[in-house]
């Protein structure tokens, strides 16, 4: 018999989650149950979650030459001529929700905000599969996701210009503009997801580190510390590290 115990999560996981998204997390799964699969709204006869996985099944069973049946509250996609097209079963949950409900349960299913965001793992993974399985790798696309992991990393690294490039030049004329761009204001502190501990984030000032005052106010016993407090002077960046508290 299947156990919560035996329940292990993958360690290699590339993905974490914030406090803040877990707990939007946590009030979907509440008020919505699941609705990462099929979900049909009785009540107005439509899909509330699963359009396009809906629309994946009826393509699949073209390319198969068969047709989707229903067995009770579940899609049969019928085995094709290949071995490796064997028949496969998808449940769909049934609701029974008002209009409003369903808007809201749509919107939840497809909110970034409460998504995770993947870690530093996603690139030995991506290797992995992409090794073992590249048929699938290719066919799932993932190409297209190692190589968005890819910029992203180049631009934290090493930034967005080649070898070499002289750094940007200061718009010091668009800082009030940046500023409600942004939302930014002194004194603020930004935290950033940690991609190596699930959890816990870093944490950056928006202050000025040559100002001795804004150092000592992130830097009181008690309080935690941000990890970088920067300034940026004609397009360059300089900051002190402040140690970051258990």
């Amino acid at each position: 018999m299947l156990t919560l115990q035996n329940l292990l999560a993958d360690p290699r996981n590339p993905r974490t989650i914030t406090a803040e998204a877990a707990d939007g997390l946590r009030a979907s799964v509440s008020t919505f149950g699941d609705i990462a699969g099929l979900t049909w709204n009785q009540r107005t006869g439509q899909m509330v979650a699963g359009h396009q996985r809906l629309n994946a099944l009826k393509a699949e069973a073209a390319r198969r030459g068969v047709s989707l049946r229903m067995d009770g509250e579940t899609i049969v996609l019928p085995a094709g001529a290949k071995p490796e097209e064997a028949e496969q079963r998808f449940p769909v949950r049934v609701v029974d929700w008002t209009d409003q409900q369903q808007a809201a349960a749509n919107l939840t299913a497809n909110n970034p905000a409460i998504g995770g965001m993947f870690t530093e793992g996603l690139g030995a993974m991506l290797a992995e599969v992409e090794e073992a399985l590249p048929d699938l790798f290719a066919d799932t696309r993932l190409a297209e996701l190692k190589a968005e992991a890819e910029r992203l990393t180049k631009e934290v690294v090493g930034g967005t210009g080649g070898e070499g490039d002289e750094p940007p030049e200061p718009q010091a004329d668009r800082a009030a503009e940046l500023a409600e761009k942004w939302g930014t204001v002194q004194g603020q502190v930004w935290e950033v997801p940690s991609l190596t501990v699930p959890g816990r984030c870093h944490r950056v000032a928006c202050g000025d580190c040559r100002n001795p005052d804004d150092v000592a106010r992130h830097a009181r016993p008690g309080r935690p510390r941000p990890l970088l407090l920067a300034a940026v002077e004609r397009g360059r960046m300089s900051g002190v590290l402040l140690p970051q508290q258990n």
